[in-house]
């Protein structure tokens, strides 16, 4: 039983950085996008790395400002959902887009300039992407986790192969 529950906080806190980097990386691109703003060099200035990193940051931060809000409801769930004991880990990081995807209204009712159809179509047209990626993404932190752990010595038993 220990190992089981050794294994399960290991599963938690490796999934918790892997699911916190996407809000990680928007924080570090607010951080490059403001600090080339803030340049006092004229946009034709700016060449080779440093207009491909201004780029990626900027285009970064429309999309953390279209999913943020809502992946970062997701990602409190899973980190209060998986407190417990027995939380089943794969079962919350599996359902963790399906709980973002029911979030992703918040920035596109913000915006002023739309009326109320358009706010509608545009959260309709964010809740597929919000799913694809979420889905690709909890795959890759569920395999990514699960490759870290081969060796844990929780599973020379077999008993927390499931992380429950």
């Amino acid at each position: 039983m220990n190992r089981q529950t050794s294994f399960q906080r290991s599963f938690r806190r490796r999934s918790l950085w892997l699911l916190s980097l996407p809000v990680i990386l928007a924080a570090i691109a607010f951080v490059i996008a403001t600090t080339i703003s803030l340049q006092p060099i004229a946009p034709n200035d700016f060449t080779g790395a440093l207009k491909i990193t201004g780029v990626a940051s900027f285009g970064y931060l429309i999309f953390a400002f279209l999913y943020s809000p809502a992946y970062i409801v997701g990602l409190m769930w899973f980190f209060f959902g998986t407190s417990g004991r027995d939380a089943d880990l794969k079962m919350r990081i599996s359902l963790m887009p399906l709980v973002t995807a029911c979030f992703v209204w918040c920035p596109v009712m913000f915006v002023p300039s739309l009326n109320m159809e358009e706010r509608i179509l545009a959260f309709l047209a964010l809740i597929p992407t919000t799913l694809i990626v979420g889905f690709l993404w909890s795959f890759f932190v569920r395999w990514a986790v699960g490759m870290s752990l081969r060796g844990h010595p929780a599973l020379d038993n077999g008993g927390a192969a499931d992380a429950r």
